[in-house]
């Protein structure tokens, strides 16, 4: 035991399949073969398994199983020392971005008429409006790619003194 808790377990499934306390139905049918599971282990920290050998998401699950139970024996047996046997996993940090330029944001809001949406105001807020409609988290789009859009609104914004 490696004294690990609240270990998530993610794996393709519709929105319908998830109870209201974010465990699966008894009905629930997991869609493909991925699975991934994250935890915070108390020593070496957050830590990653994703695994998509497998046909079967079951099949791939138990591989994570028998992984982990490998590397609990690398140091229960002497192999390694102090959780080196985990750092190959462990989680890496999010990626710096850097600040935006306004060409950027331009750009991001509008990919035919950058100029228009930097000279013109009501250009660059019918040009938002337009891509925040196909972006957003709520039909369908990307969270990071909708807070990029977000972030380019700003710059925009204070472009443009609104």
């Amino acid at each position: 035991m490696i004294g690990v808790r609240d270990a998530i377990i993610e794996a393709d499934v519709t929105e319908n399949q998830i109870r209201n306390d974010g465990l699966l139905r008894s009905t629930a049918r997991i869609n493909g073969e991925r699975v991934r599971l994250s935890f915070v282990h108390p020593a070496a920290g957050p830590l990653q398994y994703p695994c998509d050998t497998y046909n079967d998401w079951r099949d791939n699950l138990r591989g994570i199983v028998k992984t982990l139970s490998a590397q609990r024996a690398m140091e229960r047996y002497g192999a390694v020392r102090q959780h080196q046997q985990y750092r190959g996993w462990a989680a890496l940090p999010s990626p710096i971005e850097l600040p935006m330029t306004l060409e950027q944001a331009a750009n991001l809001v509008s990919s035919s008429d950058r100029n228009s949406v930097i000279n013109d105001a009501d250009e660059y807020r019918k040009a938002y409006r337009e891509v925040a409609k196909k972006v957003h988290p709520d039909v369908g789009g990307c969270a990071d790619e909708f807070a990029r859009l977000q972030n380019a609104k700003s710059i925009l914004d204070e472009h443009h003194g609104i």
